[in-house]
C-alpha cells in the first residue's frame, strides 16, 4: 500500500486477549453466584448473563469499529464508537506528539492531529499500540516536508519525535 494507501487499525490479537479475560471474569462471578441464597442466585445470573456480555461486547465492537484509513491526501477516521469524518492532509492545524512512561504498561506513544471541522477542533489519536502507527508517523513527516501540512503545524519537538516514531518497531 505503501505511504499512500494505508489504515491503522488496533491489533486483533489484544481484542482476543481482552476477551478472553472478560470471560473468566464471567466465569468467576458465575461461580461466585453458586451456592447463595436463591434470591442472590438469581441476582447473581442476571448480571453475569446481561452486564458482563454487554461489557465484552462494548469493548471487542469498539476496537473492531475504530480505524484510520489514508488514501493520498485524504484521511478518513471512523470513531470507536462509528462516528465517520474524513479530511485532507492541508486542513490539520496542530499535530502533537506524546510519551507516556507508565511502570505497569511500559512506554506509549500518541500523535493527536487537530482539525477544525464544522466550527469545532476535532482530535484524532494515534496510539503505538496500534497497527500502522510508524506508517502513520512516516506519512505526517513525507507530507510535512512536501507542504501539504502547514509549516507552523510541526514543532520542531514533535518533528524529532515523528522521526523516532517512524522506527519503531511495531508491536505485534
Amino acid at each position: 500500500m505503501g505511504l499512500n494507501g494505508f489504515k491503522v487499525i488496533y491489533y486483533k490479537r489484544k481484542i482476543v486477549y481482552l476477551s478472553v479475560g472478560l470471560m473468566l471474569i464471567q466465569g468467576f462471578l458465575i461461580l461466585a453466584g453458586y451456592g447463595s441464597s436463591p434470591n442472590l442466585e438469581l441476582h447473581w445470573k442476571i448480571f453475569d448473563f446481561t452486564f458482563i456480555p454487554g461489557i465484552m461486547f462494548y469493548f471487542i465492537i469498539t476496537r473492531l469499529l475504530a480505524y484510520i484509513k489514508v488514501d493520498g491526501r485524504l484521511i478518513s477516521v471512523r470513531t470507536k464508537y462509528g462516528r465517520r469524518y474524513q479530511f485532507s492532509c492541508r486542513e490539520i492545524n496542530k499535530i502533537a506528539c506524546f510519551t507516556d512512561h507508565n511502570p505497569k504498561h511500559g512506554v506509549s506513544h500518541d500523535i493527536c492531529m487537530k482539525v477544525d471541522m464544522e466550527g469545532k477542533q476535532v482530535d484524532t489519536y494515534v496510539f503505538s499500540s496500534m497497527k500502522g502507527f510508524s506508517t502513520m508517523a512516516a506519512y505526517l513527516l513525507e507530507m510535512h516536508e512536501r507542504g501539504e501540512i502547514k509549516e507552523e503545524a510541526i514543532s520542531k519537538n514533535c518533528k524529532k519525535m515523528l522521526t523516532k516514531y517512524k522506527n519503531l518497531e511495531e508491536k505485534k
